[in-house]
Formats: structure tokens, sequence, C-alpha cells
């Protein structure tokens, strides 16, 4: 019998939330989600528990689960311990990193710069969400990871476009390509610059806002 080498269900729903699969509100039935994603029911109840406590997900007692909702100013906040966490992980993260890593991160940047143009909005999503954890994951406190990583799936969680123009994420991508360089360099100060300037500067779309496009 073939060996199923996909990621927990937990973490493939959480990914499809992050992607925009599902929008922000939209309630998650059991039963659709165990003939979509083909489990059973215990195993889609155990899920939505676990991403009610990362706060992808948000449960109302006697009515069920739906996509959690976020406000500008909840995302300023999440925004603010970011930057504070990220920034404090790159000295670990610049201490270990490798040029195999770099190479890796290079050829991830270059995929989101693809996917600005070639790809659909989800793709886009997908492919900056990969870059930075990617960096993120060469940081040696697992639990720090943990935390960083649950934090930027709070952010943007179910926006179908997180940029608000081409131009905006085309700049998010110049910034990726510019942490390569510093990376390279292995200079610090201007990746903890760099990195403060992207988290906040390149924000996330506001659901609901139109496209300018």
């Amino acid at each position: 019998m073939p060996q199923d080498n996909r990621p927990p269900f937990t973490d493939r729903l959480a990914e499809d939330i992050v992607n925009g699969v599902y929008a922000p509100g939209a309630w998650l039935k059991l039963v659709d989600l165990e003939e979509q994603y083909g489990v059973s029911r215990p195993t889609v109840r155990r899920a939505l528990e676990g991403l009610s406590t990362r706060r992808l997900v948000q449960h109302l007692p006697n009515r069920g689960y739906r996509v959690m909702q976020s406000d500008s100013g909840l995302r300023a906040e999440i925004r603010e311990i970011r930057t504070v966490l990220e920034v404090y992980a790159l000295d670990s993260i610049m201490a270990r990193i490798t040029d195999a890593d770099i190479d890796e991160l290079h050829a991830l940047a270059e995929a989101f710069d693809r996917a600005i143009t070639e790809g659909p909005r989800r793709a886009q999503t997908a492919a900056n969400s990969a870059f930075h954890l990617r960096l993120l994951s060469i940081c040696p406190n697992r639990t720090l990871v943990e935390e960083m990583t649950a934090l930027r799936h709070r952010g943007p969680a179910g926006v179908p476009n997180p940029w608000s123009s081409v131009s905006q994420a085309e700049r998010a991508s110049r910034d990726h390509f510019l942490m390569i360089e510093a990376l390279r360099a292995r200079d610090t100060g201007r990746m903890k610059a760099l990195t403060r300037h992207h988290i906040n500067e390149i924000s996330p779309l506001d659901p609901g806002q139109p496209d300018p496009r």
C-alpha cells in the first residue's frame, strides 16, 4: 500500500485557510470538510479545535466553526509583535545560515516574483509564505519558530489578495532580493532594517478593500 506523504490534515487545512481557500468569516462545516479532504469526523473535529487554539478559526458554541476575522487594529498589533520576534531571531539565523540555504531562498524569491505575473492570487500568497517560512525555519529555537509562524498566519489569513496592487507586490519581491543580498554579505544590521521595513511597509490588504488595478 503506498505511503501517504501529505502533511497532517490540520496543517493542510491551516494552509488552505492562510492561502485564501476559505474567506474570513466563512463557516467550516464538518460534513463538507469530511467529503472535501477524505478524512473522518473525529479528525476534522480535532483539526478545528487545534486551529481554534491557534486563532485561525473561531468556535461559536451551538453554531460551529468559522474562519477567524481580524480588524485593522489587531493586524497592526500582530505586525508589531512580528517585528520584535523576527528581528530578534535574525541574530541566530545569520549565525547558522549556509550558502545552500541562501540559494534555496533565492529560488523561492524567484518563484514569488514569477507568481506576481504568472500565477493566481493564491499562488502569490503561497510563494510569499514559502520564502518567509523557509527563512524563519533556520532559527534554532523551535518554539520561537512556531510562534513566528503562527503570527504570520494570523495576519493575512484568508485574504485572497494580500497586496493592494501589482506595484506593491513588486516592492515586496524587490525586498526579497535585497534580503538575499544582505544574507550573502552576512550583513545582520542591513537584514534587520529590511525586515522592519518589509513587515510594516508591505502591509496586507484589508479584507473587502477593492483591488485598484
